[in-house]
């Protein structure tokens, strides 16, 4: 088919689409999803459409330009899109991400079919389901989410995945089937977590990433994922009652732990499971007036610093990434335990504080220490742990309980992302042995 008439082709199916939703005047949700799934399922066809990158680029950058255009104006086709009350980006995600995917695209339906359709169908059917049958309610920064639609949504994602894998791949049935439940179990949860609308841009990238990054495992190193991500999961429903945090953090910290196990290994996850299990202990069981006090913002700020040492660790640049990334963990332990004493023990002194929050912080990274340093080395790698910690206690305890008079004033996720920043420069000069 020649591109112009494949464009045209496209364009009027969408806007038939449009208007027929407009015509049948949906529920809120229904309408938008209905569009979300028209548009996606037009979007399948375009590796057999089209055979070059331009007609698809045209078509997505129409649909950018109209949708911003939509959004300035009032009733009428913008009521189809804009119709609930949430705000939401997710509409302009989605073209940017089938043009990314379908530049990224060598295999049609491992690099761009199954993300697609992911995106597509999954999403979808979640929300709808969850608007419809939702009754458990889970946490998020946005308000609420139901168990039931993440459900739903794990569902869709694994028969989308497992089908196309298995009938247009050379994957074998088992690879396909541990395959799709590692994808719908990581997407579902990246789908709770997500903000404004934002899991249509993560949900197809990160779909294409683990597509291709599990495609060559075999069974046996499949099944050990998925183990060890249900066992995540499992860890972080078991602390949700200890835990001042709501939700969605629970769920982007299973993602996190998984990524380090992933990428770094199970020693560079001990210390974070450690800082896990301290937050659980210093945190009072939540009683009926608990509210949620610490959001995503939070947890980048606490996991931030380390996350950038593993992102750096994979260029493999040289560079000893192994301490600061502990030293990281352990500076946010001391700090927790800085922010714990601004409640329990307000009047205590800053030697104390300090002291314990460096020990506290160096005895919670030890079992992993001991795995890759030893003698002279493991001294001097705790030496500046403990250094590293100090600072970062001071920082809290000084610029913020003693400044503020709290530990939750405007401001202070960025400012405790800096903390740990300045807490892992000692361990940075063990490059220097």
């Amino acid at each position: 088919m020649h591109p112009l008439l494949g464009i045209l082709l496209i364009l009027g199916l969408l806007g038939l689409m449009v208007g027929l939703v407009r015509y049948l005047t949906l529920p809120p949700e229904l309408s938008r999803k209905s569009v979300h799934v028209a548009l996606g399922l037009a979007c399948l066809s375009f590796p057999w459409l089209f055979s070059h990158f331009w007609p698809v680029g045209l078509l997505c950058t129409a649909s950018i330009g109209s949708l911003l255009w939509l959004r300035k104006q009032k009733g009428g086709l913008n009521s189809v899109l804009h119709s609930v009350s949430r705000e939401s980006w997710g509409e302009l995600c989605f073209p940017i991400a089938v043009a990314v995917l379908f530049l990224l695209m060598n295999d049609p339906v491992r690099d761009y079919l199954i993300p697609v359709l992911l995106l597509t169908l999954a999403d979808a059917i979640g929300a709808l389901i969850g608007v419809r049958y939702g009754r458990s309610k889970y946490s998020t920064d946005e308000g609420f989410k139901s168990l039931e639609g993440s459900l739903a949504f794990f569902l869709t994602a694994f028969l989308s995945t497992h089908i196309c894998l298995l009938l247009g791949t050379d994957t074998g049935r088992a690879e396909s089937l541990l395959i799709a439940a590692i994808i719908g179990l990581l997407v579902m949860l990246i789908e709770g977590i997500s903000r404004k609308g934002m899991d249509n841009l993560w949900i197809p990238f990160v779909s294409y990433l683990l597509v291709n990054s599990y495609i060559d495992m075999g069974w046996l190193m499949l099944s050990g994922r998925l183990l060890m991500l249900f066992g995540i999961m499992v860890f972080f429903l078991i602390l949700r009652r200890r835990s001042y945090a709501n939700d969605s953090v629970l769920l982007a910290s299973a993602l996190i732990l998984y990524l380090i196990f992933a990428v770094a290994g199970w020693i560079w996850a001990i210390t974070p499971i450690c800082l896990a299990l301290f937050y659980s202990l210093v945190c009072p069981t939540p009683d009926k007036d608990w509210q949620a006090r610490h959001g995503q913002d939070d947890l980048l700020a606490v996991c931030g610093v380390g996350l950038l040492c593993l992102l750096f660790s994979i260029n493999g640049a040289g560079i000893d990434l192994a301490l600061p990334f502990i030293a990281s963990w352990s500076a946010q332990i001391a700090i927790l335990f800085a922010a714990f004493m601004t409640w329990k023990r307000p009047d205590s002194s800053t030697a104390y504080i300090l002291c314990m929050g460096a020990g506290i912080g160096c005895l919670l990274s030890l079992p992993s220490l001991v795995f890759i340093y030893h003698g002279i080395q493991l001294i001097i790698a705790l030496g500046l742990i403990f250094a590293g910690c100090v600072i970062a206690a001071t920082c809290l305890w000084k610029l913020e309980w003693q400044r503020t008079g709290g530990t939750l004033s405007p401001g202070r996720p960025l400012r405790q992302f800096a903390y740990g920043l300045a807490a892992t420069l000692p361990a940075l000069s063990i490059n220097l042995f």
